[in-house]
């Protein structure tokens, strides 16, 4: 659960970073913006490949492992 927590910040920092809005995120994962919302405030689990998909759109990568 730690490591999700990490990974949705690291979304949320590099929207933040880049000037791209929630919306922007969800269109170019196919999803809703308010899932994206949901993600970002750890109201919603993001699954493994999603996360991978939206740090891919965001230019950003996370560690998994130690």
């Amino acid at each position: 659960m730690e490591k999700e927590k990490e990974i949705l910040m690291k979304i949320d920092t590099c929207l933040k970073e880049q000037g791209m809005s929630k919306r922007e995120l969800a269109e170019r994962l196919g999803c809703s913006a308010r899932l994206v919302h949901y993600w970002v405030k750890g109201e919603r689990g993001i699954s493994i490949d999603m996360a991978d998909r939206a740090l891919r759109i965001l230019g950003a990568v996370a560690k998994l492992g130690k």
